[in-house]
């Protein structure tokens, strides 16, 4: 039996919308209005969709799968060939059908949410449900919807008490998702070129040959006593709430890892395919879920 090591991530939810509806009405409303799976599929581009293959109520909370699939054949190689040198072959789906290429469980009560596979498309599965919502006519309710890591106040304190030395952010990460219009009134085309997010696909190419970043420190660390000071903690801080693509080193030059800023938990879960076991991961995200409450971080 083969299980993989998956982390489950502890999120709460901001709606700006007055309307006072919750994240977990978003799911469960989105299900009944689309009462079919072939209604709830969100095109992400001419190459991927995402289904939202399952929404169902539990005790407290609701459940919701989000499934990435993928257009297009795979590629197959024969490992018994007998000649020199093996060409791939094609397989495609069957009519109706597309290849699974990713997979995210969301178990969310109001507004605290517990997440799985959400890490690196995250933007992406809150637009394929909010798109949904639009087309249930419900969106105004849930306008400006984040999803936003817990801290680890623990880990958080930890951090303040050594004091941070530098924090680097990817351009091409953080800093790339910035309004230019913001830094437009100052005239530095250094400036402008830094914070541009590449629309066009000549601007995508040239991004992809590239990798930039900035580096935000206080004093001459190597020169001067003073390595640290609040500010930088701060901006630590901060960097943790809002954005990705970042590296925070602490004052003893350890190099603090996203993951550990963030409430979570591991645990091994089986496969099914190329995917987690659903039913398996949904008895471990409730599992985890009674953990939160029992320690007085849901209500």
């Amino acid at each position: 039996m083969r299980t993989k090591r998956t982390a489950l991530t502890f999120k709460e939810a901001h709606i700006e919308a007055d309307s006072g509806a919750t994240f977990e009405d978003l799911l469960w409303r989105t299900g009944q209005n689309l009462s079919t799976v072939a209604a709830r599929v969100f095109d992400v581009d001419l190459y991927s969709k995402i289904v939202v293959a399952e929404i169902s109520k539990g005790k407290g909370n609701t459940f919701a799968r989000l499934v990435e699939l993928e257009e297009g054949a795979m590629g197959l190689l024969d490992l018994e060939t007998e000649n020199a040198s093996a060409q791939i072959e094609t397989l495609s789906a069957p009519d109706k059908r597309r290849f699974v290429k990713a997979e995210a469980f969301v178990l969310a009560g109001r507004n605290k949410v517990v997440t799985v596979g959400f890490k690196n498309k995250a933007g992406t599965f809150l637009r394929a449900l909010l798109d949904l919502a639009e087309r249930c006519g419900i969106n105004d309710d849930f306008r400006r919807t984040v999803l936003q890591d817990v801290t680890n106040e623990a880990e958080l304190e930890r951090i303040r008490r050594i004091g941070v030395k530098s924090v680097e952010f990817s351009i091409t990460g953080y800093l790339a998702d910035l309004d230019p219009n913001a830094v437009g009134t100052l005239d530095s085309n250094v400036l402008a070129r830094m914070f541009k997010r590449p629309m066009t696909r000549d601007d995508k190419r040239k991004t992809s040959r590239s990798r930039g970043k900035v580096i935000l420190t206080r004093g001459d660390i190597r020169s001067e006593p003073v390595s640290t000071d609040e500010w930088l903690d701060e901006v630590a801080a901060a960097a943790f709430q809002e954005a990705e693509g970042y590296k925070i080193v602490l004052a003893n030059n350890e190099e603090v890892k996203e993951n550990r800023l963030r409430l979570s938990t591991t645990v091994n879960i089986r496969t099914h395919a190329n995917t987690l076991h659903a039913h398996e991961t949904k008895l471990a995200m409730e599992k985890y879920w009674e953990e939160l409450k029992a320690r007085g971080m849901i209500a």
